[in-house]
């Protein structure tokens, strides 16, 4: 199938406050899961900081149990409802709160003191 991502994509915005579409530049894409009766924790709130950094907040990309318990299941078969494999990861961009710095051309680069 089609990998599923969350995407942050720059525009110019046209003197009539419409968006020119054809100028859109993506900043960083994000793998995220959207399972048919299984949503996500995604996130998506969007910040600029110091410096012209951009901070996203990124969910978990795992299902959120009605159980009020940690989304944690080692289970063969229930990767999904397992935030162990994205927020506890390092290597992983969901459930963090992103620091990047955008870049004109698109893509970004990473702000010294991330990991």
């Amino acid at each position: 199938g089609t990998a599923e991502i969350n995407r942050v994509t720059r525009f110019t915005v046209n003197a009539d406050d419409t968006l020119d579409m054809a100028s859109a530049e993506t900043v960083i894409e994000v793998p995220a899961y959207r399972g048919e009766h299984e949503p996500g924790h995604t996130g998506g709130y969007l910040h600029f900081g110091p410096g012209g950094n951009l901070y996203i907040g990124v969910g978990d990309d795992t299902n959120p149990f009605d159980s009020a318990y940690a989304p944690i299941d080692e289970r063969a078969g229930r990767e999904k409802f397992d935030a162990q494999r994205s927020s506890a990861n390092t290597n992983d961009l969901r459930g963090k709160i992103l620091r990047i710095h955008p870049e004109a051309a698109g893509g970004y680069t990473i702000p010294a003191g991330n990991l």
